[in-house]
């Protein structure tokens, strides 16, 4: 398997210095660093070209552009092995060849749903 995660060590969900609109405590900012997250997982056979502005990968005959990745900020790792769960979902593990998976604490799955959710 091929594994591509980002690499970046710069805080990539930020939530900015806020008011308890109830207790007019100062709530601050919250920075979460997202990096070595796993982020797609793909076959041996898939062909990715990670350029400076985008990574092409193509896949049992279907190729696909993702923008947003790139060789400045994400890394592939090649001849991947033992991910842990039946079915992939992205961002649920850190990947690293040094520790291999690791679980991402606050992953929540996305299939799930909340009755105290507002839609």
């Amino acid at each position: 398997m091929k594994v591509i995660t980002w690499n970046n060590d710069k805080p990539d969900d930020v939530t900015p210095e806020g008011v308890n609109p109830n207790t007019d405590e100062v709530i601050p900012e919250i920075r979460k660093v997202q990096a070595n997250i796993a982020t797609y997982l793909l076959t041996d056979d898939a062909i990715v070209d990670m350029g400076e502005t985008q990574t092409a990968i193509t896949e049992n005959g279907q190729k696909i552009i993702i923008s947003d990745v790139n060789n400045t900020n994400s890394l592939l790792y090649e001849n991947v092995q033992d991910y842990p769960d039946v079915e992939w979902h992205g961002y649920k593990y850190y990947y690293t060849s040094e520790n291999g998976w690791v679980l991402n604490n606050d992953w929540v799955d996305p299939r799930i749903n909340d009755d105290n959710l507002e839609g």
